[in-house]
């Protein structure tokens, strides 16, 4: 379930914020919106769009891949709350209120690949089980090391064939603060071990209820910050959300061919 739960978190909450939040593609998204609150609205029907995430968690890695035409007929709306030093928080709906009717999933051939000089690192093959074709490995995680030069491999089909993608490892994320506790700490500081990659920003999930409650909130703060190590949660922020739900590192990479956009995430969660 928790992959099921991966793909749904990047293809709907993910798309919403990081869509709108980091400004995304300027050509596939219409953003409309005054003051400070911005309505993601449409994305262009014709241009496909590729989704590769592959996280790290505890040393072993999770990889799901999925390929859309079309997009969602509603939107979210993404309001910006805080912004600083390259630092900014959104209050973000549900992912509930987004609307799929118009969104369909293609294939984009038989099995996507990550290879390396050493031969086949992963594959996902195409699985049909949830009633359109998506992209998973056979087994539940991989547990060997990254190679320090993966190549990602799309085959193409009604999705086309995108050149290969060249992946650098990204660093596992190592939280120093707070430690064994998901509760906004009291001095609201965060804090872990910087990268050394300026491609690489932390993603940053609070809301106002603990795992399994059911309080019915209605939406989540997520953060975009500087992988700097160090980051103060806003006073006004804690006061309306005191649960830390998702805290990783990750990092993005685009390619394109033809009409179509893949995204690479990788993302390291502890």
């Amino acid at each position: 379930m928790r992959r099921y739960f991966s793909l749904l978190y990047y293809l709907l909450v993910g798309v919403a914020c990081l869509g709108a939040c980091d400004g995304g593609s300027g050509e596939n998204l219409e953003l409309v919106g005054s003051d400070n609150g911005v309505t993601v609205e449409h994305s262009t029907p014709s241009l496909m769009q590729g989704h590769v995430v592959i996280e790290e968690r505890s040393e072993r890695f999770h990889l799901d891949a999925w390929f859309t035409r079309g997009t969602p007929t509603e939107g979210v709306e993404v309001e910006l709350l805080y912004e600083l030093a390259g630092d900014a928080c959104y209050r973000v709906d549900d992912a509930s209120s987004w609307v799929m009717s118009d969104l369909e999933i293609v294939s984009a051939g038989e099995a996507v690949s990550l290879t390396s000089r050493s031969g086949t690192w992963a594959e996902l093959p195409r699985q049909t089980g949830l009633g359109a074709p998506v992209y998973m490995s056979e087994l539940r995680s991989i547990r060997d090391p990254w190679p320090d030069d993966v190549l990602l491999e799309i085959p193409g089909d009604e999705f086309p064939e995108i050149f290969t993608t060249a992946l650098d490892s990204l660093s596992a994320l190592k939280l120093l603060a707070p430690v064994d506790d998901r509760n906004v700490p009291s001095d609201r500081r965060l804090a872990w071990q910087a990268s050394t990659d300026d491609r690489d920003q932390i993603d940053l999930v609070m809301r106002a209820e603990s795992a399994g409650g059911n309080t019915g909130v209605r939406f989540s703060v997520e953060c975009q910050l500087v992988d700097d190590g160090d980051f103060v949660v806003p006073e006004f922020i804690a006061e309306q959300v005191d649960w830390i739900s998702r805290v990783a590192r990750s990092r993005k990479t685009v390619n394109s061919a033809e009409n179509a956009s893949l995204t690479v995430v990788q993302v390291s969660e502890r």
